[in-house]
């Protein structure tokens, strides 16, 4: 169960690093699974397929992202599965955010009740107290300070995962202002009036050497499977899934050049993420014999990874000086990331077949 600490006036649940760096119901989740032993097999398990979307936005400005399939979105109707769903580590809750506090004075008074009772709560506040943006954003409430503070996660200190402490008045007045918010986002909306409740609970999960090889054909082929989520479209527009879904990158990459894309680095720490679980996965793979140890396989992706990470920082410098050069940088990296994965991850499945 739970690892609840309450030494010294403080009740904390446990976290730890949570490998992925872009989504916080990503992040979310696998800081708080990957404390229980056999949660990491999970996670080779499952982090494989994606999604590329797109769409514009009021100025007719191109828009894009990318995330997990699975979904990461807990509660988000037009999803049939999502991650969370999934996870076989946690027993999870959700309740309206004005049920919650049927019974309680105010939010800060639900929180303690839910921490003492081992539960991570995760939900919605308004960010003008927090990270001074007008704006509403998820977070981790994982523990409290007995005077006066909660300890929270959330993407923080430049996007970077971090803990925080904020007092009780700002967590309660935060809360009150999310109420007030509105959204056209048709995802954030769903999110927004839930509350999100937690706890660990004991599962020895074995690697399933099956549905790893179905999700790397379905992401070599493009297919949409795992069919998680009904037929809609994001934005007005389409998504591409698995290999197909570099379109959506050059695509968004040849926008930008052009000024006609939002410029959003999400998108890169994303690309990131995918990339080096791809090469982990490969490790784990070789490291528990269902497959033999290919230098090839194990270099070209880790170069895969590194790759990735220098275009993140390529990006991150042409936020700042608007150079088109690194755009094309940029891009040349990615076709040579992408043919180099297609021969790996076929090298794979041959191995698997």
């Amino acid at each position: 169960m739970n690892n609840i600490s309450k030494a010294n006036n403080i009740v904390e649940l446990s976290y730890t690093d949570p490998i992925l760096t872009t989504w916080a119901a990503n992040t979310f989740l696998l800081s708080t699974i990957l404390t229980k032993s056999t949660a990491l097999d999970w996670v080779y398990n499952n982090f494989l397929q994606i999604k590329g979307f797109k769409g514009h936005n009021k100025n007719g400005k191109l828009m894009a992202g990318f995330t997990f399939v699975p979904e990461m979105f807990p509660n988000s109707a037009h999803f049939i599965g999502n991650i969370w769903d999934l996870c076989p580590f946690i027993e999870r809750y959700f309740i309206g955010r004005d049920i919650a506090l049927l019974n309680y004075d105010n939010i800060t008074d639900f929180l303690v009740k839910m921490l003492n009772m081992g539960y991570y709560t995760y939900l919605y506040l308004e960010q003008n107290l927090i990270r001074k943006e007008d704006a509403v954003h998820s977070c981790l409430i994982y523990g409290y300070e007995k005077a006066d503070n909660f300890l929270m996660l959330d993407h923080l200190d430049y996007g970077k995962f971090t803990s925080r402490k904020y007092s009780f008045e700002v967590i309660n007045e935060s809360f009150i202002r999310a109420d007030d918010y509105e959204t056209d986002d048709m995802i954030e909306a769903m999110e927004l009036g839930v509350i999100n409740l937690f706890r660990m609970k004991d599962y020895d999960f074995k690697f399933d050497i099956g549905l790893f090889r179905y999700l790397l054909e379905k992401y070599l082929g493009s297919s949409r499977e795992p069919v998680y989520m009904r037929e809609i479209i994001w934005k007005n527009d389409s998504a591409l899934f698995g290999i197909s879904s570099y379109e959506v990158l050059m695509e968004y990459l040849s926008a930008l050049e052009m000024e006609a894309a939002v410029p959003d680095f999400k998108i890169f720490t994303f690309m990131y993420d995918h990339k080096r679980v791809l090469s982990l996965s490969a490790e784990y793979l070789m490291n528990h014999k269902y497959l033999p140890d290919d230098l090839l396989i194990r270099t070209d992706l880790q170069k895969n990874a590194e790759q990735s990470k220098l275009a993140l920082y390529k990006y991150i410098k042409y936020e700042f000086i608007r150079d088109n050069e690194l755009i094309k940088n940029i891009a040349a990296i990615y076709e040579n990331i992408r043919d180099t994965e297609i021969a790996s991850l076929r090298r794979i499945l041959n191995y698997l077949s």
